[in-house]
């Protein structure tokens, strides 16, 4: 179920897009109406809730570390770093 769609990027047109089990990075590649799903997070991946970073016109999306296979741990961050054009862009 579609709950809040976020403009990202004009050109080419882009979109945050957050369902009731995701969040979806979409981007039309087709003034036909073609879209392509970029990445999708689901959120029992999400390590927090997004936070959008005004300042900046950022959304920080961390997800949980993947599990391990080997001795050695990773202390890297896991996730996506959004910027967008303005808080104006977004709709319910």
């Amino acid at each position: 179920m579609y709950e809040l769609l976020f403009t990202i990027n004009e050109s080419p047109p882009s979109w945050l897009l957050a369902t009731s089990k995701r969040l979806l990075f979409v981007t039309e590649i087709s003034f036909l109406g073609l879209y392509k799903i970029d990445w999708e997070i689901l959120y029992e991946e999400l390590k927090e809730e997004p936070i959008i970073k005004i300042n900046t016109n950022q959304i920080q999306i961390l997800t949980k570390e993947p599990k391990t296979t080997g001795t050695i741990g990773s202390h890297q961050s896991f996730g996506k770093l959004v910027k967008f054009i303005t808080l104006d862009s977004i709709r319910c």
